[in-house]
Protein backbone atom coordinates (compact mmCIF):
# COMPACT_ATOMS: atom_id res chain seq x y z
CA UNK A 1 0.00 0.00 0.00
CA UNK A 2 1.77 3.09 -1.25
CA UNK A 3 0.55 6.48 -0.25
CA UNK A 4 2.29 9.61 -1.45
CA UNK A 5 2.75 12.13 1.29
CA UNK A 6 4.84 15.15 2.02
CA UNK A 7 6.10 15.90 5.47
CA UNK A 8 6.63 19.56 6.09
CA UNK A 9 8.64 20.69 9.07
CA UNK A 10 7.88 24.29 9.82
CA UNK A 11 9.92 26.24 12.31
CA UNK A 12 8.91 29.81 12.90
CA UNK A 13 11.71 32.31 13.23
CA UNK A 14 9.48 34.89 14.85
CA UNK A 15 9.46 35.05 18.64
CA UNK A 16 5.79 35.92 19.03
CA UNK A 17 2.69 35.53 16.91
CA UNK A 18 -0.10 38.01 17.43
CA UNK A 19 -2.04 37.40 14.20
CA UNK A 20 -5.06 35.21 15.06
CA UNK A 21 -4.53 33.16 11.88
CA UNK A 22 -1.18 31.95 13.28
CA UNK A 23 0.75 32.73 10.14
CA UNK A 24 4.30 34.02 9.98
CA UNK A 25 6.09 35.70 7.10
CA UNK A 26 9.47 34.45 8.32
CA UNK A 27 9.27 30.68 8.66
CA UNK A 28 11.62 28.00 7.41
CA UNK A 29 9.98 25.13 5.54
CA UNK A 30 11.65 21.81 4.75
CA UNK A 31 9.97 19.61 2.17
CA UNK A 32 10.47 15.86 2.29
CA UNK A 33 9.99 13.55 -0.68
CA UNK A 34 6.87 11.36 -0.96
CA UNK A 35 7.06 8.13 0.99
CA UNK A 36 5.03 5.01 1.76
CA UNK A 37 2.97 3.86 4.69
CA UNK A 38 4.38 0.50 5.74
CA UNK A 39 1.91 -1.99 7.11
CA UNK A 40 4.42 -3.55 9.53
CA UNK A 41 8.02 -2.77 10.46
CA UNK A 42 10.43 -4.69 12.71
CA UNK A 43 10.85 -3.22 16.20
CA UNK A 44 14.63 -3.31 15.83
CA UNK A 45 14.50 -1.38 12.57
CA UNK A 46 13.27 1.78 14.33
CA UNK A 47 14.49 1.36 17.95
CA UNK A 48 18.21 1.62 18.62
CA UNK A 49 17.87 0.88 22.34
CA UNK A 50 15.17 0.86 25.00
CA UNK A 51 14.93 0.54 28.76
CA UNK A 52 12.14 -0.49 31.11
CA UNK A 53 11.70 1.13 34.50
CA UNK A 54 9.38 -0.75 36.85
CA UNK A 55 7.85 1.83 39.17
CA UNK A 56 7.94 0.76 42.80
CA UNK A 57 4.66 -0.56 44.16
CA UNK A 58 3.76 0.14 47.78
CA UNK A 59 0.74 1.36 49.78
CA UNK A 60 2.24 4.88 49.61
CA UNK A 61 2.25 5.05 45.83
CA UNK A 62 -0.57 3.02 44.32
CA UNK A 63 -1.19 4.50 40.88
CA UNK A 64 -4.63 4.34 39.27
CA UNK A 65 -5.46 5.49 35.78
CA UNK A 66 -2.57 7.57 34.45
CA UNK A 67 -3.50 11.06 33.26
CA UNK A 68 -0.08 12.48 32.48
CA UNK A 69 3.61 11.51 32.40
CA UNK A 70 6.25 14.19 33.03
CA UNK A 71 10.06 14.02 33.18
CA UNK A 72 12.60 16.39 34.68
CA UNK A 73 16.30 15.66 35.23
CA UNK A 74 16.48 12.29 37.03
CA UNK A 75 12.82 12.29 38.08
CA UNK A 76 9.66 10.66 36.72
CA UNK A 77 6.31 12.23 37.63
CA UNK A 78 3.10 10.26 37.16
CA UNK A 79 -0.22 12.09 37.41
CA UNK A 80 -3.09 9.90 38.57
CA UNK A 81 -5.21 10.46 41.68
CA UNK A 82 -2.24 12.53 42.83
CA UNK A 83 1.26 13.28 41.55
CA UNK A 84 3.80 10.54 42.28
CA UNK A 85 7.53 11.10 41.89
CA UNK A 86 10.06 8.33 41.22
CA UNK A 87 13.72 8.31 40.29
CA UNK A 88 14.97 6.81 37.03
CA UNK A 89 15.47 3.46 38.77
CA UNK A 90 11.78 3.40 39.66
CA UNK A 91 12.22 4.09 43.39
CA UNK A 92 9.35 6.04 44.93
CA UNK A 93 10.47 9.42 46.31
CA UNK A 94 7.35 11.37 47.29
CA UNK A 95 3.76 12.11 46.40
CA UNK A 96 1.60 15.22 46.26
CA UNK A 97 -1.84 13.84 46.97
CA UNK A 98 -3.48 15.69 49.85
CA UNK A 99 -7.16 16.25 49.07
CA UNK A 100 -9.01 19.18 50.57
CA UNK A 101 -9.42 22.93 50.37
CA UNK A 102 -6.60 24.00 52.68
CA UNK A 103 -3.09 25.21 51.83
CA UNK A 104 -1.22 22.62 49.75
CA UNK A 105 -4.43 20.67 49.12
CA UNK A 106 -6.52 20.19 45.99
CA UNK A 107 -9.92 18.78 45.15
CA UNK A 108 -9.16 17.87 41.54
CA UNK A 109 -6.09 17.88 39.32
CA UNK A 110 -6.88 19.47 35.98
CA UNK A 111 -3.33 19.92 34.73
CA UNK A 112 0.26 19.63 35.96
CA UNK A 113 3.34 21.60 34.90
CA UNK A 114 7.07 21.60 35.66
CA UNK A 115 8.96 24.88 35.45
CA UNK A 116 12.11 26.26 37.11
CA UNK A 117 12.32 23.62 39.83
CA UNK A 118 8.62 23.84 40.69
CA UNK A 119 5.77 21.37 40.28
CA UNK A 120 2.49 23.17 39.58
CA UNK A 121 -0.99 21.71 40.04
CA UNK A 122 -3.99 23.50 38.60
CA UNK A 123 -7.32 22.92 40.38
CA UNK A 124 -10.10 24.35 38.20
CA UNK A 125 -12.92 23.97 40.74
CA UNK A 126 -10.98 25.73 43.48
CA UNK A 127 -9.62 28.29 41.01
CA UNK A 128 -6.03 28.06 42.15
CA UNK A 129 -2.54 26.96 41.11
CA UNK A 130 -0.50 25.18 43.77
CA UNK A 131 3.30 25.21 43.73
CA UNK A 132 5.64 22.53 45.16
CA UNK A 133 9.38 21.97 45.15
CA UNK A 134 9.82 19.50 42.27
CA UNK A 135 12.72 17.71 44.01
CA UNK A 136 11.12 17.26 47.44
CA UNK A 137 7.39 17.76 47.03
CA UNK A 138 7.36 20.43 49.75
CA UNK A 139 4.53 22.93 49.39
CA UNK A 140 5.80 26.34 48.23
CA UNK A 141 2.60 28.39 47.92
CA UNK A 142 -0.47 28.90 45.78
CA UNK A 143 -2.06 31.60 43.63
CA UNK A 144 -5.73 32.28 43.02
CA UNK A 145 -7.14 32.24 39.48
CA UNK A 146 -10.03 34.70 39.00
CA UNK A 147 -11.90 32.46 36.56
CA UNK A 148 -12.49 28.73 35.93
CA UNK A 149 -10.58 27.16 33.04
CA UNK A 150 -10.23 23.44 32.24
CA UNK A 151 -6.45 23.46 31.79
CA UNK A 152 -3.73 25.88 32.78
CA UNK A 153 0.03 25.38 32.41
CA UNK A 154 2.92 27.32 33.91
CA UNK A 155 5.94 28.41 31.86
CA UNK A 156 8.29 30.60 33.90
CA UNK A 157 6.18 33.63 34.93
CA UNK A 158 3.50 32.93 32.32
CA UNK A 159 0.24 30.98 32.26
CA UNK A 160 -0.70 29.12 29.09
CA UNK A 161 -4.47 28.70 29.31
CA UNK A 162 -6.64 26.23 27.40
CA UNK A 163 -10.17 27.42 28.05
CA UNK A 164 -11.77 24.89 25.63
CA UNK A 165 -15.42 25.99 25.51
CA UNK A 166 -15.51 27.83 28.82
CA UNK A 167 -16.83 31.36 28.50
CA UNK A 168 -14.23 34.05 29.00
CA UNK A 169 -14.28 37.83 28.76
CA UNK A 170 -10.49 37.81 28.35
CA UNK A 171 -10.66 36.91 24.66
CA UNK A 172 -12.26 39.02 21.94
CA UNK A 173 -12.85 36.44 19.20
CA UNK A 174 -13.69 33.28 21.16
CA UNK A 175 -10.12 31.98 20.92
CA UNK A 176 -9.41 28.66 22.61
CA UNK A 177 -5.92 29.46 24.00
CA UNK A 178 -4.48 32.55 25.55
CA UNK A 179 -1.33 33.57 27.39
CA UNK A 180 -1.15 35.82 30.42
CA UNK A 181 1.27 36.85 33.15
CA UNK A 182 0.97 35.14 36.54
CA UNK A 183 0.81 38.51 38.28
CA UNK A 184 -2.07 39.70 36.08
CA UNK A 185 -4.10 36.63 35.09
CA UNK A 186 -7.12 38.82 34.40
CA UNK A 187 -5.40 40.20 31.27
CA UNK A 188 -4.74 38.04 28.20
CA UNK A 189 -1.55 39.12 26.44
CA UNK A 190 -2.13 36.96 23.35
CA UNK A 191 -4.99 34.70 22.20
CA UNK A 192 -5.05 32.01 19.53
CA UNK A 193 -7.26 29.59 17.54
CA UNK A 194 -10.72 31.17 17.27
CA UNK A 195 -12.28 28.77 14.76
CA UNK A 196 -15.15 26.39 15.51
CA UNK A 197 -13.00 23.32 14.80
CA UNK A 198 -10.62 24.31 17.58
CA UNK A 199 -13.38 23.98 20.20
CA UNK A 200 -13.94 20.28 19.49
CA UNK A 201 -12.06 18.41 22.21
CA UNK A 202 -10.08 15.50 20.80
CA UNK A 203 -7.85 13.03 22.66
CA UNK A 204 -4.17 13.70 22.03
CA UNK A 205 -4.78 17.18 20.66
CA UNK A 206 -2.77 18.95 23.37
CA UNK A 207 0.53 17.34 24.35
CA UNK A 208 3.48 18.20 26.60
CA UNK A 209 7.02 16.91 26.19
CA UNK A 210 10.67 17.89 26.50
CA UNK A 211 10.35 19.77 23.21
CA UNK A 212 7.53 21.94 24.53
CA UNK A 213 3.76 22.04 24.39
CA UNK A 214 1.98 21.21 21.15
CA UNK A 215 -1.53 21.83 19.86
CA UNK A 216 -2.48 19.66 16.87
CA UNK A 217 -5.11 20.78 14.37
CA UNK A 218 -6.85 17.44 13.86
CA UNK A 219 -8.74 18.42 10.72
CA UNK A 220 -5.80 19.97 8.86
CA UNK A 221 -2.92 17.73 10.06
CA UNK A 222 -0.93 20.64 11.45
CA UNK A 223 0.87 21.00 14.77
CA UNK A 224 1.75 24.25 16.55
CA UNK A 225 4.24 24.78 19.33
CA UNK A 226 2.86 26.87 22.20
CA UNK A 227 5.36 28.75 24.34
CA UNK A 228 5.28 31.70 26.73
CA UNK A 229 6.16 33.86 23.71
CA UNK A 230 3.24 32.78 21.55
CA UNK A 231 2.42 30.14 18.95
CA UNK A 232 4.66 28.83 16.16
CA UNK A 233 3.51 26.80 13.13
CA UNK A 234 5.76 23.77 13.50
CA UNK A 235 4.85 20.51 11.78
CA UNK A 236 2.50 19.62 8.94
CA UNK A 237 1.53 16.36 7.31
CA UNK A 238 0.64 17.34 3.74
CA UNK A 239 -1.38 14.66 1.96
CA UNK A 240 -1.75 14.19 -1.79
CA UNK A 241 -5.11 15.10 -3.30
CA UNK A 242 -7.51 12.18 -3.18
CA UNK A 243 -6.14 10.86 0.10
CA UNK A 244 -6.77 13.92 2.24
CA UNK A 245 -10.15 15.17 3.41
CA UNK A 246 -11.92 17.55 1.07
CA UNK A 247 -12.99 20.95 2.33
CA UNK A 248 -16.61 19.78 2.19
CA UNK A 249 -15.84 16.67 4.29
CA UNK A 250 -14.03 18.79 6.87
CA UNK A 251 -16.92 21.23 6.97
CA UNK A 252 -19.47 18.46 7.61
CA UNK A 253 -17.36 16.81 10.31
CA UNK A 254 -16.86 20.11 12.12
CA UNK A 255 -20.52 21.03 11.80
CA UNK A 256 -21.58 17.74 13.40
CA UNK A 257 -18.67 17.83 15.89
CA UNK A 258 -17.41 14.50 14.57
CA UNK A 259 -13.88 13.18 14.19
CA UNK A 260 -14.71 10.49 11.64
CA UNK A 261 -17.45 8.72 9.74
CA UNK A 262 -17.88 5.48 7.77
CA UNK A 263 -17.34 7.00 4.33
CA UNK A 264 -13.91 8.27 5.33
CA UNK A 265 -12.82 5.13 7.16
CA UNK A 266 -13.69 2.87 4.26
CA UNK A 267 -11.37 4.57 1.78
CA UNK A 268 -7.95 4.33 3.45
CA UNK A 269 -7.83 8.08 3.74
CA UNK A 270 -5.20 9.91 5.78
CA UNK A 271 -6.63 12.36 8.31
CA UNK A 272 -6.86 13.25 11.97
CA UNK A 273 -3.30 13.93 13.19
CA UNK A 274 -2.87 13.87 17.00
CA UNK A 275 -0.29 13.14 19.72
CA UNK A 276 2.47 15.37 18.35
CA UNK A 277 5.63 15.02 20.46
CA UNK A 278 9.28 15.91 20.00
CA UNK A 279 12.61 14.70 21.36
CA UNK A 280 16.08 15.93 20.45
CA UNK A 281 16.27 14.38 16.98
CA UNK A 282 12.73 13.23 16.15
CA UNK A 283 9.11 14.30 15.88
CA UNK A 284 6.35 11.78 16.53
CA UNK A 285 2.68 11.96 15.54
CA UNK A 286 -0.29 9.68 15.12
CA UNK A 287 -3.09 9.86 12.57
CA UNK A 288 -5.97 7.82 11.15
CA UNK A 289 -5.28 5.72 8.06
CA UNK A 290 -8.69 4.54 6.93
CA UNK A 291 -9.96 2.53 9.90
CA UNK A 292 -6.49 2.00 11.40
CA UNK A 293 -4.13 4.22 13.37
CA UNK A 294 -0.76 4.93 11.77
CA UNK A 295 2.38 6.44 13.26
CA UNK A 296 5.15 8.66 11.98
CA UNK A 297 8.68 9.30 13.21
CA UNK A 298 10.35 12.22 11.44
CA UNK A 299 14.14 12.44 11.72
CA UNK A 300 15.07 16.12 12.05
CA UNK A 301 18.74 15.49 11.21
CA UNK A 302 18.28 13.43 8.02
CA UNK A 303 14.93 15.01 7.02
CA UNK A 304 13.47 11.54 6.45
CA UNK A 305 10.48 9.80 7.95
CA UNK A 306 9.11 6.35 8.75
CA UNK A 307 5.34 5.81 8.61
CA UNK A 308 3.80 2.52 9.69
CA UNK A 309 0.72 0.78 11.08
CA UNK A 310 2.24 -1.98 13.22
CA UNK A 311 5.56 -3.14 14.62
CA UNK A 312 6.74 -6.73 14.62
CA UNK A 313 8.29 -7.27 18.04
CA UNK A 314 9.38 -9.96 20.45
CA UNK A 315 7.03 -10.99 23.23
CA UNK A 316 8.66 -8.69 25.80
CA UNK A 317 9.15 -5.68 23.50
CA UNK A 318 6.53 -2.95 23.82
CA UNK A 319 6.13 -1.10 20.49
CA UNK A 320 6.93 2.64 20.48
CA UNK A 321 3.43 3.78 19.54
CA UNK A 322 2.03 4.82 22.95
CA UNK A 323 4.46 7.71 23.28
CA UNK A 324 3.35 10.28 25.87
CA UNK A 325 6.52 12.15 26.92
CA UNK A 326 10.12 12.80 25.92
CA UNK A 327 13.45 13.76 27.41
CA UNK A 328 16.65 14.46 25.53
CA UNK A 329 17.26 11.64 23.04
CA UNK A 330 14.33 9.57 24.29
CA UNK A 331 10.64 9.17 23.73
CA UNK A 332 8.78 7.67 26.68
CA UNK A 333 5.68 5.58 27.26
CA UNK A 334 3.97 4.43 30.43
CA UNK A 335 2.40 0.97 30.28
CA UNK A 336 -0.13 -0.16 32.86
CA UNK A 337 0.16 -3.60 34.47
CA UNK A 338 -3.26 -4.39 33.03
CA UNK A 339 -2.05 -3.80 29.48
CA UNK A 340 1.08 -5.85 30.14
CA UNK A 341 -1.08 -8.72 31.41
CA UNK A 342 -3.33 -8.44 28.34
CA UNK A 343 -0.39 -8.65 25.95
CA UNK A 344 1.05 -11.61 27.86
CA UNK A 345 -2.26 -13.43 27.42
CA UNK A 346 -2.08 -12.88 23.67
CA UNK A 347 1.64 -13.17 22.94
CA UNK A 348 4.07 -15.46 24.76
CA UNK A 349 7.05 -13.81 26.40
CA UNK A 350 9.38 -16.45 25.00
CA UNK A 351 12.30 -18.36 26.42
CA UNK A 352 14.35 -16.70 29.15
CA UNK A 353 17.28 -14.74 27.77
CA UNK A 354 20.78 -15.38 29.13
CA UNK A 355 22.04 -12.89 31.73
CA UNK A 356 24.56 -11.43 29.28
CA UNK A 357 21.89 -10.60 26.69
CA UNK A 358 21.39 -6.82 26.21
CA UNK A 359 17.63 -7.26 26.70
CA UNK A 360 17.83 -9.55 29.75
CA UNK A 361 16.75 -6.85 32.22
CA UNK A 362 13.87 -5.69 30.03
CA UNK A 363 12.55 -9.22 29.59
CA UNK A 364 12.83 -9.87 33.33
CA UNK A 365 10.95 -6.67 34.24
CA UNK A 366 8.24 -7.38 31.70
CA UNK A 367 7.89 -11.04 32.67
CA UNK A 368 7.77 -10.32 36.42
CA UNK A 369 5.25 -7.47 36.21
CA UNK A 370 2.06 -8.53 38.01
CA UNK A 371 -1.49 -7.18 37.53
CA UNK A 372 -1.38 -5.46 40.95
CA UNK A 373 1.93 -3.70 40.19
CA UNK A 374 2.46 -0.09 39.24
CA UNK A 375 3.11 0.73 35.56
CA UNK A 376 6.32 0.30 33.59
CA UNK A 377 7.92 3.39 32.05
CA UNK A 378 9.70 2.76 28.74
CA UNK A 379 12.52 4.91 27.35
CA UNK A 380 13.10 4.56 23.59
CA UNK A 381 16.10 5.83 21.66
CA UNK A 382 15.40 5.68 17.93
CA UNK A 383 17.67 4.81 15.04
CA UNK A 384 18.35 7.60 12.57
CA UNK A 385 16.36 7.15 9.39
CA UNK A 386 18.48 6.87 6.27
Amino acid sequence: MKISTFIVLMISLSSCVSDKTIESSSKYVTMVKPTTTEEEIPFDSIVESYRYVQLETSPKCLIGEVEQLLLEDDRIYVVSNGVYCFNKAGKFLFSVDKKGRGPGEFVTINSVSLSNGRLYIHDCGERKVLSFNSKTGVFAGEKAIPYPVPRLYVADSTYIVDRSEFTSTLVKNDERFYICNQDSPEKAAEAFFPEKKDKILILGQLTTCDGGKFYTDYYNNKAYKITKMGVEPYFELSIEKGRSLTDKEKELLIKDRQISNTSIRDKKRIFGMTHTLECKDFIFAQYSYGDQPAYIFFDKSTKKERIFEYTKSKGHQWPPVDVSASQGDYFCSIISAGNVALKKSLIEVGEDLPANDPEYNEQSIYKNNKPEDNPIVVFYKLKHIK
